[in-house]
């Protein structure tokens, strides 16, 4: 991989879902794959080695919005409302993947795949970030 990439966006994983579960078990210790960004007009592929996927029952995520907007309060009230039930809607079936970019310098990066709409994101650690993942066995 050359060049920088953003340090969130869209991914395409290019992965055999029956490794998923064998990892989550302990059967494999990492998987490799692939994905692909698309940036400015061209796409990048980058290689990755993923060492923890935590499938959506073992997930548990709270959410809370707070929207400011020159509509007014009711209104940003609605619209947080909103943001919740679709992040919780989202979150329901929402697969997570931790690892790393595989290159000449090892990048850590949080990978959210959401099954029910087929959208993958990912957000790679920035320098400022001191501790990125939690401390993981």
């Amino acid at each position: 991989m050359k060049g920088k990439l953003a340090p969130t966006g869209l991914i395409v994983l290019e992965t055999d879902e029956s490794h998923w579960l064998m990892l989550i078990t302990g059967f494999l210790t990492s998987i490799k794959m692939s994905g692909v960004i698309e940036r400015d007009d061209s796409r990048v592929r980058i290689k990755l080695v993923v060492t923890h996927i935590f499938s959506p029952e073992m997930i548990r995520v709270n959410h809370s919005t707070l929207t400011k907007t020159t509509l007014g309060d009711d209104i940003a009230r609605g619209i947080s409302r909103s943001n919740n039930f679709l992040s919780e809607y989202l979150d329901k079936d929402a697969w997570i993947f931790i690892g790393y970019i595989d290159g000449e310098e090892k990048v850590p990066i949080l990978i959210t795949h959401y099954k029910s709409i087929n959208l993958t994101i990912y957000a790679q650690k920035l320098v400022s970030e001191n501790k990125f993942f939690p401390e993981l066995n």
